[in-house]
């Protein structure tokens, strides 16, 4: 994270439109500082075609889902601007796009051991954090064979997503995450 900003301001970022989703007021506060002092601008009307990058927290946000999907606008972690303030130079975006579970955490239930530790592989190899607890308010998602259980009936009640194990491995296939959720909801 950018603790410390400089007060000297660059242009290696001239022309460069940022909009920041889903981080806290103390974080986009200094993410905000930072980007002005490479030369960018921080936007903080909605997506659009003047928006350069996406920076965020997690995927799924109302934000990505326009840029990604809609817009073609890169959507990539906050590395990039810690990176590029660092080494004071602009960065192609490549390198920090986010993954397809990028700030998510998923948890599962009514899964063998064996189909757990699958899903586990996949989540954390696409940025994603695998609980084997269902938390309220910390999980994201809960992957599910059928629509019964403990797990099951608390994702509901909390409106946690609850998915299937074909969900995650064609958001693993397809390298993205998928918007449409309930075309794989057990």
């Amino acid at each position: 994270m950018i603790d410390r900003v400089e007060k000297r301001t660059l242009s290696v970022l001239q022309g460069y439109r940022v909009r920041f989703e889903g981080f806290e007021t103390q974080h986009l506060r200094k993410a905000k500082s930072a980007l002005h002092r490479l030369g960018g601008t921080a936007s903080d009307s909605e997506v659009n075609e003047d928006t350069t990058c996406l920076v965020i927290s997690r995927v799924g946000l109302k934000e990505f889902q326009k840029a990604y999907n809609k817009l073609k606008i890169p959507c990539i972690t906050n590395q990039w601007l810690e990176d590029c303030y660092s080494r004071q130079k602009a960065l192609p975006f490549e390198n920090y796009c986010v993954a397809p579970f990028y700030g998510l955490e998923i948890a599962c239930t009514q899964l063998l051991l064996e189909e757990r530790l699958y899903i586990k592989a996949l989540v954390e190899g696409n940025g994603g954090t695998f609980n084997t607890d269902l938390v309220k308010d910390t999980c994201t998602h809960l992957v599910a064979k059928t629509a019964e259980g403990d797990k099951y009936l608390y994702a509901r009640a909390w409106r946690t997503a609850i998915v299937n194990k074909k969900w995650i491995e064609d958001c693993d296939h397809h390298k993205r995450k998928l918007c449409s959720i309930t075309e794989f909801h057990s």
